[in-house]
């Protein structure tokens, strides 16, 4: 299966709380990176959330539909090592590094 391939597959109905992601918001250029934390039946999971706005992070309510990408452990420590970056060439960095 080629990387490509791997965007397309379905991943979000096997999200579980310790799971990193990102989401981005469309409404502003803003790259949100987090850590699911607990699930809830409706849809919505509560994360520690951050971003560049908010460096030191902050829980948050999120629905299972805002969830951009899952992401590895190495690609959550490299996000937070370049300041939780929403600009292109950070994100293409975090995103190059192979998921685990």
């Amino acid at each position: 299966m080629s990387k490509s391939s791997l965007v397309l597959i379905d991943w979000k109905p096997s999200v579980v709380p310790g799971l990193c992601f990102l989401s981005i918001e469309t409404e502003q250029p803003l790259a949100v990176y987090g850590k699911i934390l607990d699930l809830h039946a409706d849809g919505y999971l509560w994360a520690f959330c951050y971003h560049y706005l908010c460096s030191t992070g902050e829980e948050s309510k999120i629905h299972n539909s805002d969830l951009t990408l899952p992401l590895s452990a190495e690609q959550f420590r490299l996000a937070k090592n370049l300041g939780w970056p929403s600009h292109e060439y950070g994100l293409t960095q975090i995103l190059s590094v192979p998921a685990s």
